[in-house]
């Protein structure tokens, strides 16, 4: 595994958040569903995120 910036990252298919850390809670839910494809999936294992507000087109 190679860690990258957040800045390096782009069209992921899957993200997971396992652990709630500060830095991802300080993302707006826009910003941090931005790294994800168009079709991406989004793990939330601590439920930090509200799933009414995610898209559509991503799967929770």
């Amino acid at each position: 595994m190679t860690l990258v910036q957040w800045s390096d990252l782009s069209n992921l298919d899957a993200m997971i958040l396992a652990i709630p850390h500060q830095t991802y809670q300080d993302l707006c839910l826009k910003q941090l569903l931005g790294y994800l494809g168009n079709k991406g999936i989004i793990r939330d294992v601590k439920s930090v995120l509200n799933p009414n507000l995610i898209p559509s087109h991503i799967q929770y």
